[in-house]
């Protein structure tokens, strides 16, 4: 086998030092993901606007709050206040003189407001002062997003999780009686905690990592009252191990969700727990993981090499003591449930990562395959470096330097190996869906087919020297360029659209 000449993710560096949580969205509802980075300690929240093709610009001096918060460790983004766009909550970790959590509302553009003391979740009508973990999702069937929240660090607890119900219009009050009160032996202190119909019954239950138990599952009456079932329908339940992450999909297409987890500092396999349709989960891990691939401190499934089934993301972190440099490791799926170690990093080079706690999967250029963004722990590595953007080149066009009049403008087209494509230029941008090519992202008016059918090589990539014609009124304007690639699997496809500001 012939190894492409670089992985199809490609590293890049977003323009801010670290972050502990990350989240993407249509915030400015302008069709595209952005990113939300979540407070930091003496840090305030950061947003991230994608302009369409997977650029992006920071916004935060005109569109977000300034806070003096502690870290946010986990957030998560709904529209808690029914008007249509999508807010924030985080959870304020470890704390005793911050509100339980950070609430943003978002205008409907993109700028947000800080709401947290205003929202009834205060010191004095919520029994934490920090919280680990935080989760949103229509608990009580009643229309409006609800918020979990558990964890704190260093401090006893009479429940592992506290419900906080939503009146519609964004402002919350706590339930009491929603969880037991287990004196807190669940609780969830990694900031990990998800929400999902795992029982298909029709209601949103959940599940974390714990520090105790290792992990806890809990399954929702429909009301929002829930049972703790994480010795009764996992199999068998984790004991003596702490958990960092876990990560919900359907790893075996049964129209279920199954679950991975990973321990915490611990460098052994994922756990898979497959899922029977019914919320009863039986650990596989023995037979269906790879026994040379490492659990990490966070995991996510995605689509990686865009065949249709789930693989699985694991990012182990730095230790400094081995001076092991911390890594990638992706898991690619059969399509079945079984999952094999990408060693020969087709798909993610070898690139020393920080102490990563948290990553997006999103597809953020539009053309069809997903990218990453990690974010980054502030303290590790030192100094921090910038936040890693791993952008997807199983179909895309780039060029490394920019087009000039009377010159040749190199341009590559990649692609899946024995794909064919074509190249189009146009001098305004568009966006017109097409079905099953993707997103026309040219001007139709000014677009121009390069007439050459391309072969992608073994090397994954073509390149086709353009020539820019030595005319002034050339000068200045910009030019957009995107691919049209027939691939074995997928047929034609659209790729990204790769933008240049100005011809020099």
């Amino acid at each position: 086998m012939t190894l492409p000449s670089r992985p199809y993710l490609s590293l890049y560096g977003l323009g801010y030092d670290a972050a502990v949580v990350t989240r993407t969205g249509d915030f400015d509802r302008d069709g595209d993901p952005d990113v939300l980075i979540g407070p930091l300690s003496g840090m305030p929240p950061r947003l991230l606007l994608n302009d369409g093709n997977g650029s992006f610009t920071e916004v935060t001096n005109t569109h977000m709050p300034s806070l003096l918060t502690n870290i946010v460790s986990q957030g998560t983004i709904v529209d808690l206040d029914g008007d249509g766009d999508l807010d924030f909550a985080g959870a304020n970790y470890a704390s005793a003189q911050w509100q339980p959590l950070t609430l943003l509302a978002n205008d409907g553009m993109g700028r947000f407001t800080d709401v947290s003391s205003t929202s009834g979740i205060t010191l004095q009508s919520f029994p934490r002062s920090g919280c680990a973990s935080v989760v949103s999702g229509d608990f009580d069937g009643d229309g409006d997003a609800d918020l979990v929240a558990s964890g704190s660090v260093g401090s006893r607890t009479n429940q592992s999780c506290y419900l906080l119900r939503n009146d519609g219009l964004g402002s919350f009050t706590f339930d009491a009686g929603a969880f037991p009160m287990d004196n807190g032996m669940r609780k969830d202190e990694a900031g990990d905690l998800s929400c999902a119909d795992l029982d298909r019954d029709g209601d949103l239950d959940l599940v974390s990592p714990g520090f105790a138990p290792g992990m806890a599952l809990w399954l929702n009456d429909g009301t929002g009252r829930f049972s703790d079932a994480t010795t009764t329908n996992l199999h068998p339940a984790p004991s003596g191990y702490v958990f960092r992450t876990v990560a919900l999909g359907d790893v075996d297409r049964d129209g279920d969700l199954d679950l991975a987890a990973s321990r915490c500092c611990v460098l052994d396999v994922p756990f898979l727990f497959l899922n029977d349709g019914r919320g009863q989960f039986l650990d596989v891990s023995a037979t269906q993981m790879p026994l040379n691939a490492d659990g990490g401190d966070s995991l996510q499934f995605a689509d990686f090499d865009d065949d249709g089934d789930l693989d699985l993301l694991s990012v182990i972190r730095p230790n400094h003591v081995t001076r092991f440099p911390g890594e990638e490791q992706l898991l690619l799926n059969d399509g079945a449930g079984w999952f094999t170690l990408d060693d020969e990093r087709r798909f993610f080079g070898s690139n020393a990562n920080g102490y990563v706690t948290d990553l997006l999967t999103e597809d953020f250029d539009a053309d069809g395959d997903v990218e990453v963004i990690f974010g980054s722990h502030v303290g590790q590595p030192s100094p921090p470096r910038r936040i890693p953007y791993y952008v997807n080149t199983f179909r895309h066009v780039y060029a490394a330097d920019p087009p000039r009049r009377g010159a040749i403008w190199r341009v590559k087209l990649c692609g899946p190996v024995s794909s064919t494509g074509l190249l189009a230029i146009a001098f305004a941008p568009g966006s017109t869906p097409i079905p099953s090519l993707g997103r026309l992202g040219l001007d139709p008016a000014t677009v121009q087919l390069w007439s050459t059918l391309l072969a992608i090589p073994n090397e994954r990539e073509v390149a086709i020297d353009l020539p820019i014609p030595d005319l002034p009124q050339l000068q200045g304007l910009p030019i957009y360029v995107q691919g049209l690639l027939n691939e074995a699997q997928r047929g034609w496809r659209l790729t990204n659209v790769w933008v240049e500001v100005a011809i020099g």
